[in-house]
């Protein structure tokens, strides 16, 4: 198997990352599923069989529209693409699209957020909120997420913003494993957020807009990103710049993206 691709590829001298996220509704209707289900991989299908409602349509929603954006930025049939896993699971284009562009899906629910870039490794990260975040879980739950230096600011807030507090700091600290593709397995707590994260609108239709990201030790950078309704996400890119562009995925049109290696 080919090595995963590196993690922290560098962007062109003097350009910021060129940054899309995609907005990816996973709600799909009997037919547009079985044209989904259609250009998945063998091994994808058989992953989806072995799922039960509505996590195999959420799953086949997911990687078929996947294929469908990439195919669309790279100029190429959706259902040829080659994906292989990183060490701890992340995906990444194979074959003769290897290193054209690195991506990042999350979902929560029907609601999913693709991130992608030709220039380097990106991560994204949704979280819905929830009346179990309370007060008392976040106190719960800091000294998982939270690193010993963050712990002081963080009960500088008055009690009942702390959840949220909480939660953009798990958003951002996941956004960064999943970008690296280490995986949460060793937690998120070692993790330093050195400034408060930028916010980046996640309203579609935005020009693309320069984003100056907030860093996180080790050396990546995040912004929460606004407009997700009930939800918190972040995205991180091991870049301290990026160019943000934000789309939605057409549910009954092609989708329209730009090749992103077009202006190369």
């Amino acid at each position: 198997m080919p090595p995963p691709l590196p993690l922290l590829a560098s962007p062109s001298a003097g350009r910021p990352l060129r940054v899309t996220v995609v907005a990816v509704p996973l709600g799909i209707g009997a037919g547009e599923r079985g044209e989904l289900e259609a250009i998945l991989s063998a091994a994808e299908r058989d992953r989806a069989a072995r799922l039960v409602e509505p996590v195999r349509r959420r799953f086949v929603a997911g990687r078929g529209r996947l294929r469908r954006v990439l195919g669309a930025w790279l100029g190429a049939d959706p259902g040829r693409l080659v994906f292989e896993a990183g060490p701890e699971g992340k995906p990444f284009l194979a074959g003769p699209h290897a290193g054209r562009c690195h991506f990042n899906l999350t979902h929560c629910g029907d609601a999913a957020l693709l991130a992608l870039s030709p220039d380097a490794a990106v991560g994204i990260d949704l979280e819905l909120t929830a009346p179990a975040h309370t007060p008392a879980w976040a106190e719960q739950m800091a000294g998982s997420i939270l690193a010993p230096a963050e712990r002081a600011a963080f009960l500088e807030h008055p009690a009942g913003l702390r959840p949220a507090a909480l939660l953009a700091a798990w958003v951002v600290k996941e956004a960064v494993v999943k970008g690296t593709g280490a995986g949460i397995g060793a937690g998120v707590g070692h993790l330093i957020i050195a400034a408060p994260p930028p916010h980046a609108s996640l309203v579609t239709g935005t020009l693309p807009q320069r984003v100056d990201l907030a860093p996180v030790a080790p050396p990546w950078h995040v912004c929460l990103l606004d407009g997700a309704v009930g939800a918190l996400a972040a995205l991180a890119c091991p870049g301290s710049v990026c160019q943000l562009q934000v789309e939605t995925y057409g549910a009954e049109d092609e989708w329209p993206g730009r090749s992103p290696t077009a202006d190369r």
